[in-house]
């Protein structure tokens, strides 16, 4: 088999104690087309990239590298999961992150700027020097040690977790 084929082919990957088939063509799918609805991206490495006006609802991005990923747009990522990825410095903001999961997701530097974050769960997250102005936190879940990095009207939105 060529080698190109070879990569080209789904990898699986073991990770967590869970098999996870994760493919690039998600990621080409993401990147060329903007949609990729639901799709897997579990594992994968998308720091540094740039992604413009994607949807990519109900996506899991759990344990992907999305550090100082870019989601120009406005980007369409409602109920997506991000539990455990590594995504310090990258930017969201005016992204539609309705319902999505941080769950114990490194978040250091990013830009949630003028998002959309109503009913998220950061339970967990890291977000030291993360960024707020003018993001929609109706509902979301917020550890208390993190309330410094919202304005009064955000933290009286916000669910706080103790």
């Amino acid at each position: 088999m060529k080698k190109s084929m070879f990569y080209a082919l789904t990898v699986m990957v073991l990770c967590a104690g869970r098999l996870i088939f994760s493919t690039s063509a998600n990621v080409k799918q993401l990147t060329k087309n903007g949609v990729c609805l639901g799709c897997d991206f579990m594992g994968d490495d998308l720091s540094n990239k740039t992604f413009e006006k994607v949807r990519a609802n109900g996506a899991d991005f759990g344990l992907t590298h999305l550090t100082s990923a870019i989601f120009k747009g406005p980007a369409q990522l409602r109920g997506a999961q991000f539990i455990s990825a590594q995504a310090n410095g990258a930017n969201f903001s005016t992204a539609d992150l309705s319902g999505a999961d941080f769950f114990q997701v490194e978040l250091l530097n990013a830009n949630f700027d003028k998002a959309n974050l109503s009913g998220a769960d950061f339970n967990g997250a890291i977000l030291k020097g993360a960024t707020f102005n003018g993001a929609k936190l109706a509902g979301a879940l917020f550890p208390s040690h993190w309330l410094d990095l919202l304005t009064p009207d955000q933290k009286k939105v916000v669910q706080v977790l103790t």
